[in-house]
């Protein structure tokens, strides 16, 4: 259905279609079920996206999103935390 970047892939996803190498050599068919060891050997081939079943560019981008959104508020708390200043209380909504 979509691809995903290989750093939104999780364990227990199903590849859509089959997975290869930047060689071309076939890493993994189609179906097959993801688990840690699988994404740590597709990162170790230099894949970088992955077809797995129900993931599409649009919620990969979405996902990405909200990954980097987290990453910066962790950003601010941990300077307001060095420097002493008061956290301000802010909600954060997501779709």
């Amino acid at each position: 259905m979509g691809k995903l970047s290989i750093d939104l892939l999780k364990s227990g996803m199903v590849l859509q279609d089959e997975v290869r190498g930047m060689k071309g050599k076939r890493l993994f068919p189609a179906g097959v079920k993801l688990d840690n060891q699988k994404i740590t050997i597709l990162k170790a081939w230099g894949v970088v996206e992955a077809d797995v079943v129900g993931g599409t560019r649009e919620s990969s981008r979405q996902a990405q999103i909200e990954k980097e959104s987290v990453a910066d508020e962790a950003q601010l708390l941990a300077k307001r935390q060095a420097t002493g200043s008061t956290p301000v209380r802010r909600t954060i909504t997501y779709k």
